[in-house]
């Protein structure tokens, strides 16, 4: 749907019909400064139908919340593919979510995906004018998840109605999953000990930075997080607030992500 890049796309056809002017104007120097812009469509594939799309546009100047004439409010709330502003969300669902070039570094942006029980659907990357060295990932949170756009489509049946955000993500960063600190996962031990009010995390990586542990409900809804300090390598999370049923945990450092289902009685 190229409806999804007309605002900015009239915007670049702007500047350069002013730096035209410029340059025939008789001053051979003055050159109108360049704005720097990149996008990617993400279409989503239900089953044999044709594809949904959402688009993720990045340019000079523009915020994490809303930017007026570049933000697009999705016209169907419901439709199977869409995403939230990252900053001051009021609930609305966006086909086009307008950022800053920073924003590609470094960022987890709430996806949504409405899909009925058992429909089978793909999301891949259509139109694409990112740069080479940025990274692009679809982090499935219940199933603890993070696949590469770049490498592979990612493909689910679901289990269960979805809808909502909570659940799916959209990472855009310029490091891989392997590269910088690395969550070391195979010593790496969750449980919970049925009489006890914590989830025991042992054999965490020393001195990993920015490593946190969040818990889910299977709505995929966080229902609770800490952010741990790996100069120990055992740390514990508390469960006295939680009702008796099957949860999420997952253990994430940057990209690297560990998850595992854990009953609390």
């Amino acid at each position: 749907m190229k409806k999804c890049t007309l605002l900015p796309l009239l915007f670049l056809l702007f500047s350069f019909a002013y730096a035209s002017e410029l340059s025939e104007g008789g001053n051979s120097n003055a050159v109108a400064p360049m704005m720097s812009t990149h996008m990617v469509d993400i279409n989503l594939y239900p089953g044999d139908q044709n594809p949904v799309e959402t688009t993720f546009y990045f340019q000079d100047g523009l915020t994490l919340g809303l930017d007026p004439g570049y933000d697009a409010g999705a016209f169907n709330q419901d439709m199977p593919l869409s995403s939230r502003l990252l900053e001051d969300d009021q609930g609305t669902n966006f086909s086009i979510n307008a950022m800053g070039i920073d924003a590609m570094e470094n960022s987890r942006v709430p996806l949504i995906i409405n899909q009925e029980q058992s429909q089978n659907f793909r999301i891949s990357m259509a139109d694409n004018t990112m740069p080479e060295d940025v990274y692009i990932y679809i982090e499935d949170v219940l199933n603890g998840t993070m696949t590469s756009l770049k490498e592979q489509d990612f493909e689910l049946i679901a289990q269960s109605d979805l809808n909502g955000p909570g659940r799916f993500y959209i990472h855009f960063s310029t490091s891989s999953l392997s590269s910088g600190n690395t969550l070391e996962t195979t010593n790496l031990e969750v449980y919970k000990v049925n009489n006890k009010q914590y989830i025991t995390i042992q054999g965490l990586t020393p001195n990993l930075d920015n490593t946190t542990a969040t818990i889910y409900n299977m709505m995929g809804m966080v229902v609770g997080s800490k952010t741990l300090n790996t100069s120990y390598t055992s740390q514990t999370i508390n469960t006295n607030t939680l009702v008796s049923g099957i949860y999420i945990i997952k253990i994430a450092a940057g990209n690297q992500v560990f998850s595992k289902k854990i009953y609390v009685k």
